[in-house]
């Protein structure tokens, strides 16, 4: 992977190893890029780090320049901008007299140890995993004079080491979903690896059940291809563990790998670019949550709402595509809200509403109440009872969507869909708390939000003389 180092990689690492020379050493002087370091260099620096570590409990150890806090560990901040600088360095792609000069040390030793354990050469490992083996330099790596000067060192295609001709064989073309640009062989061996990491891996085999895991977590580790990152797992991590630097939607997280202007272009091409955001998350640290511990302080924020505003107004305003006059403090909803407030709290509506609760709740009981015994009955209350009453009064008094029951087969959904739709509507705009969580629940809100709204606008249609 050396060749795919970046360039702020590169001068990272020249300036980590110069920290490390001894006082004096010419390589000091020299600039970023042009710094090539020996192996007598190398093995220095290799146990002066050794040395230095072993010097400080591992708790203790620090890397990049940053501080541990008073707990032990890692400023959120400072850890969050490096994975986000990580993600806009663009990396560059495999290739012959492509390996930074920094790490010329590490690719010599490479290649004698390769010589002293009796690797075996290029075309004989093409051979072994299934490939057709080169037949002369130019069928390796056509570019430049890779071929002449590959020729006049190893005289025959055969004789071409594993090492070398993995590391300046020609790279592949760009193309969709292919930017490392690799050449053929060492991707089928990375493939190959991957593959074989993954079946003898017992954390991902055998050992990746539901008893393990609780069904919980089986379910929370498992792929999702409709979790915004299109299957990806590492959002997940960044989500949960920087959420403050990384906000749903955002593509620094959906795609860590890849740097955003290009995967912009590449989910336009999709056209699912106005799903996410593609400007990096603000680089000051964020503020830090001030909790309210007194009734007063309770009573001063909510008699300050243009001050202290809800943080459930950007959800709900997603779902219905613009303004939702019951959060914001737009003066011009005011009559909405006292329209709205007035029809569900006028004279006699809580004697009206307990009536509806009372019945329907004896109703539901003797519906859904079946024989566990002699002279026994049994009822799930919480599922078939307490969940669904409310969603009886939605549909029926509210929202005017016909159920599907027992007594009304021809109905459109069941008080079960319907119990799905309001419940993940809920989740979304009040508790959706893990960005993690969010890209799922925006979508079904969404889809779930927009067949209520229609129903509803046409039951008020239908009572009214004017369109909504």
């Amino acid at each position: 992977w050396h060749a795919t180092l970046t360039s702020k990689d590169e001068e990272w690492l020249e300036q980590a190893v110069k920290r490390l020379l001894k006082p004096g050493h010419e390589g000091l002087s020299k600039p970023t890029g042009s710094f090539e370091l020996s192996e007598e260099d190398f093995i220095y620096i290799s146990q002066t780090a050794k040395d230095n570590n072993e010097k400080i409990p591992p708790h203790k150890w620090v890397f990049g320049g940053l501080a541990r806090n008073k707990d032990g560990g890692f400023n959120d901040h400072e850890l969050a901008q490096i994975l986000l600088d990580a993600t806009d360095n663009q990396a560059c792609a495999y290739g012959a007299r492509g390996i930074p000069a920094v790490m010329k040390a590490v690719e010599v030793m490479g290649i004698k140890t390769a010589r002293k354990w009796g690797v075996c050469s290029l075309n004989e490992f093409r051979k072994f995993v299934g490939l057709k083996q080169y037949e002369s330099f130019e069928e390796w790596n056509p570019t430049g004079d890779i071929a002449k000067v590959a020729r006049d060192l190893y005289q025959h295609i055969d004789n071409l080491e594993l090492y070398v001709g993995l590391m300046c064989e020609e790279s592949k073309k760009p193309g969709d979903g292919a930017g490392l640009c690799p050449g053929y062989t060492i991707s089928r061996a990375i493939l190959a690896d991957a593959v074989c990491l993954t079946r003898g891996d017992r954390f991902l085999t055998t050992d990746l059940t539901p008893f393990n895991l609780t069904s919980w977590g089986f379910q929370d580790c498992a792929r999702d291809t409709k979790n915004g990152s299109m299957g990806g797992m590492f959002s997940k991590l960044l989500f949960r563990a920087l959420p403050e630097y990384y906000p749903p939607g955002s593509v620094y997280a959906h795609f860590p790998f890849v740097v955003p202007p290009e995967m912009e272009h590449w989910l336009t091409q999709m056209n699912l670019h106005q799903r996410y955001t593609f400007n990096r998350p603000p680089k000051g640290p964020v503020t830090p949550v001030i909790p309210i511990v007194s009734a007063a302080g309770v009573r001063s924020v909510l008699q300050n709402p243009t001050v202290f505003k809800t943080m459930h107004l950007g959800s709900a305003q997603h779902l219905v595509d613009g303004s939702f006059f019951c959060f914001d403090n737009d003066p011009r909803h005011i009559n909405a809200r006292n329209m709205v407030g007035n029809a569900l709290n006028h004279t006699g509506a809580m004697d009206n509403y307990a009536k509806y609760y009372r019945e329907h709740t004896r109703r539901l009981i003797k519906l859904r109440s079946f024989r566990s015994g002699p002279n026994r009955y049994a009822v799930n209350i919480v599922r078939d009872v307490i969940n669904v009453i409310p969603i009886h009064w939605i549909c029926e008094e509210i929202a005017g969507i016909p159920l599907k029951s027992e007594e009304a087969p021809r109905g459109i959904y069941t008080e079960q869909e319907v119990y799905e739709m309001v419940t993940t509507i809920y989740s979304f705009v009040f508790i959706n708390n893990d960005n993690s969580e969010d890209w799922p629940l925006r979508e079904h809100s969404t889809k779930y939000a927009k067949i209520l709204v229609e129903y509803i606008q046409n039951r008020l249609q239908a009572s009214g003389d004017h369109p909504i």
